[in-house]
């Protein structure tokens, strides 16, 4: 891969790394250790929070996996290297689960970096007469990095509703949360230029002598295969849905859908052909030998394999 490409999607991941660090940076974060904005993951949320104090912290720039969300927030984002933060379960009844943090960007060149963290589950809910409604589960992270996987969606929160002599309840599972998108794989290098010819050709005899052909190029290398793309996530299970009310009454939520999987990188082009060597000096009633031929272009390299598809959540149960 050209070392200067860069695809939307690593102009992306970049940007969100930079405001994250410079985030961290003003927060007063340390350099390095938990928490830290250089090295160090990020920080899970504290299980007695509210609000956005419920987001996982993001890694650290070289080095970090994300923070864990907690009561419904978003798992953290990694930095370069690292995995995304898992989202925070739904505690409080039907709330949703948090989405996952998005994995790392690999550094220079791909290198290696994590997937999208987990959705966290929808928040089950209950009642003894009325609607009880199941939270979402949260979206998997997407992964980042070239070839990174996404992360799995949440479970849809359970639901149970009871009879009362107001009537029968209603029960709503939650909908599964859909699957992280996988990256795109790696694009191949390009073939290096082939050699020049064998040599230039021999000069004539001093009278008559033609001069000898130059040597042909070499061929130019092959361009280098493209990686594999990068796996979807699965979506998450929708939640059940029960109690004692009547069964026309429960209604389960939905599996959550897969993400995308990545397209498989593009493989490098071929190299160049060389230059042929130069003909000979002819004799004085000679004549100059031929230019050597150039050599024939190299084979471009194969595009890489799309990654595996997710699986589809399973619909919930009436339990």
């Amino acid at each position: 891969m050209d070392a200067l490409y860069l695809s939307n999607l690593d102009q992306i991941g970049i940007v969100r790394v930079i405001n994250q660090t410079i985030t961290g940076i003003l927060s007063g974060a340390p350099i390095i250790g938990p928490g830290g904005w250089l090295i160090g993951n990020g920080l899970d949320a504290d299980p007695n929070c509210t609000g956005a104090a419920c987001n996982g912290g993001n890694g650290g720039l070289l080095f970090g996996n994300g923070g864990n969300g907690a009561n419904g927030g978003r798992g953290g984002n990694a930095g370069l290297i690292g995995n995304g933060g898992r989202g925070g379960d739904g505690l409080l009844p039907g709330a949703n689960g948090g989405d996952g943090g998005e994995g790392g960007l690999g550094g220079a060149g791909g290198g290696v970096a994590g997937p999208g963290g987990t959705g966290g589950a929808g928040g089950r809910a209950e009642a003894s007469s009325g609607i009880a409604t199941g939270g979402q589960g949260g979206r998997g992270g997407n992964g980042m990095a070239p070839g990174a996987a996404g992360g799995d969606g949440g479970k849809g929160g359970t639901a149970i509703a009871g009879q009362s002599i107001f009537g029968n309840g209603t029960a709503r599972g939650g909908n599964g949360g859909n699957g992280g998108d996988g990256a795109p794989g790696a694009a191949g290098q390009n073939g290096a230029p082939g050699g020049k010819g064998g040599g230039n050709g021999g000069s004539g005899g001093l009278l008559a002598g033609n001069g000898g052909s130059g040597g042909a190029g070499g061929s130019g290398g092959k361009g280098g295969d493209g990686d594999k793309g990068g796996n979807a996530g699965n979506g998450g299970d929708g939640g059940d849905a029960g109690g004692s009310t009547t069964s026309d009454r429960k209604h389960p939520g939905r599996g959550g859908q897969p993400g995308k999987p990545g397209a498989g990188g593009k493989g490098g082009s071929g190299g160049v052909g060389g230059a042929g060597g130069s003909g000979g000096a002819r004799g004085f009633a000679g004549s100059k030998g031929s230019t050597g031929s150039t050599g024939s272009a190299g084979q471009n390299g194969s595009d890489g394999s799309p990654g595996d598809p997710g699986k589809a959540g399973e619909d919930g149960k009436k339990i």
